[in-house]
């Protein structure tokens, strides 16, 4: 697994830092789910970081600093997480909402939350859902 790192200037600032501190704490969460995310799935090249500070140390340092960031952190990474490897899996197999919308009986709307908010989603709703794509789930206790 890659690391995201942030870049650095000569003087020790991060702009990304800066720009995630300048964030409300929802927001903030938010952003550092998609870098962890990225991170996590290897999607993009280190060619595009420089002079690197590691995120995660980031996300430890706010959550130590920001209880408002910290509150539900974790959960909600692993929501946003199931919904984007439901998107990707979706995309990569080439159907659209619609398509999967028709699979399940359901309308496109419903495709739609269940990968931009895939809080407390039914595991038979994953399990159709990966079997519309020819994809088997998995779940793990880690």
């Amino acid at each position: 697994m890659k690391e995201i790192k942030f870049y650095k200037t000569s003087s020790g600032k991060s702009p990304v830092e800066d720009f995630l501190d300048s964030l409300s704490s929802k927001e903030a969460q938010k952003v550092t789910w998609v870098l962890s995310l990225i991170e996590e799935m290897d999607s993009i090249s280190t060619k595009f970081y420089k002079k690197l500070s590691n995120c995660d140390e980031y996300i430890a340092k706010r959550k130590k600093s920001d209880t408002e960031f910290t509150l539900n952190f974790d959960d909600g990474y692993q929501e946003f997480k199931i919904g984007e490897m439901l998107k990707l899996a979706r995309k990569e197999t080439g159907l659209t909402q619609e398509d999967v919308a028709e699979a399940m009986h359901t309308k496109k709307s419903a495709i739609s939350r269940i990968e931009n908010h895939a809080q407390d989603i039914r595991l038979s709703t994953l399990q159709a859902f990966a079997h519309i794509m020819g994809k088997e789930l998995k779940i793990q206790l880690v």
